[in-house]
């Protein structure tokens, strides 16, 4: 991107970027590991994508919370993976002029966020070069909520392992698992709240089965944590009410090692 500052971004010979002193901001929690699925997940995404960069040939340090004031002039460009590291990223680009970009998710917040000039989030948003989005639906919103031009966002890609995630033949995955080889499988992975939508693929799975006579299933895997368990059991609710709830699998907890089987077992993947 063409960052605020002007900094050079120029591609050498071999077509790799010019080495930086790239600064990563994160949660202290997410740092430190979670046990909980999307905890995991941001921490892998962090160490992943730092790896990369530093084979790419640039300096990575990841911080939990502001960086030393000896420090600050060292760095030519900081990344914040959440609107609340983005405070650190924020008195970084005041106090030093370093440009940042901030990873965001609607879930950052779970309160709305009015456009207000000096409220925090707002001003986090407006001082990154560019905010990475989720989607088209997120960038609406931020401009929505918060008068940030459609332009200074950009989209969120995600990656995945190949040495881990491979492909494996549907067939086999659900021998392993015991699924029946005939069914049509949803598949979810993730934290069990409202804003999620789960309830919407409850629904869609019982459509499918009534008008339109497709033996569906729905696999949930997750609800590890305490303050899920709410959820959960509205779910099952709703599963009762709507007749499916012998089509809807509440999975629970699931280990990495046991991610590539899920997803080769499923049709689809659905992502909320």
């Amino acid at each position: 991107p063409d960052f605020q500052n002007g900094t050079d971004m120029s591609i050498h010979h071999n077509d790799r970027p010019a080495p930086r002193r790239i600064a990563m901001f994160t949660e202290a929690c997410t740092a430190s590991g979670l046990r909980d699925l999307a905890g995991a997940a941001a921490r892998i995404h962090l160490e992943r994508l730092a790896a990369e960069l530093v084979f790419m040939g640039h300096h990575v340090d990841v911080h939990a919370g502001a960086v030393p004031s000896g420090q600050r002039h060292e760095y030519d460009i900081a990344h914040a993976h959440s609107l609340i590291a983005g405070q650190a990223a924020l008195r970084l680009h005041e106090a030093s002029g370093v440009p940042y970009i901030l990873s965001t998710t609607i879930a950052d917040r779970t309160r709305a966020a009015p456009a207000v000039t000096g409220e925090p989030d707002t001003a986090i948003l407006r001082g990154a070069s560019r905010v990475l989005v989720t989607g088209p639906q997120q960038a609406s919103t931020l401009e929505r909520t918060h008068r940030i031009a459609s332009e200074r966002t950009a989209p969120l890609l995600r990656g995945f392992d190949p040495q881990e995630l491979h492909p494996l033949p549907m067939h086999e995955a659900r021998a392993r698992m015991g699924l029946d080889h005939q069914r049509f499988i949803v598949l979810y992975v993730g934290k069990f709240a409202p804003r999620k939508g789960i309830d919407t693929l409850i629904q869609g799975v019982a459509m499918l089965r009534r008008r339109h006579a497709i033996d569906a299933c729905l696999m949930l895997a997750g609800g590890a944590l305490p303050d899920e368990a709410l959820e959960i059991t509205r779910l099952k609710q709703i599963t009762a009410e709507l007749g499916v709830g012998e089509h809807v699998l509440f999975a629970g907890p699931q280990p990495r090692s046991s991610l590539r089987e899920l997803y080769a077992a499923a049709h689809v993947f659905a992502p909320t």
